[in-house]
């Protein structure tokens, strides 16, 4: 478990130094790059995107390590049923006993980590993010 997501940080880390190099004029990126289930809704829609993807991914990164699944994602999905969850951008916490265990602090990180709007995301809003005493 341990090292699946440390590989996922690394391959997320690559990813996004990757689509730093393909940006328009003005800053925004229209490249499709990384795993279905960690892209954001404006990278699969299409309509161009900037660092705010990058903080959904974060948001999808912490649902994965407290739940051990993505939140789009269910067993026997193909990506095209994967890419239209994203786009409605509603998930909902597991149904098992683990999910009643998660404090309403991460419930409410990850909600707004994976705010549909990437202007209103959690760290568009502002560049300094405070969270439960610290600074992100």
């Amino acid at each position: 478990m341990v090292n699946t997501v440390f590989c996922h940080i690394k391959l997320l880390l690559l990813l996004l130094l990757l689509c730093r190099f393909a940006t328009d004029r003005s800053g925004r990126c229209f490249t499709l790059c990384g795993v279905p289930e960690y892209l954001a809704p404006e990278v699969v829609g299409g309509t161009g995107h900037d660092e705010s993807v990058d903080w959904w991914a974060l948001g999808v990164l912490v649902y994965h390590l407290i739940t051990g699944g993505t939140p789009f994602a269910q067993l026997g999905d193909d990506e095209l049923r994967i890419y239209r969850r994203i786009l409605r951008a509603k998930f909902s916490w597991p149904e098992t006993p683990a999910g009643h265990d998660i404090s309403a602090d991460a419930r409410d990180l990850v909600a707004q980590l994976l705010q549909r709007d990437p202007r209103k995301r959690l760290g568009m809003v502002s560049r300094i993010v405070i969270w439960v005493g610290g600074v992100i």
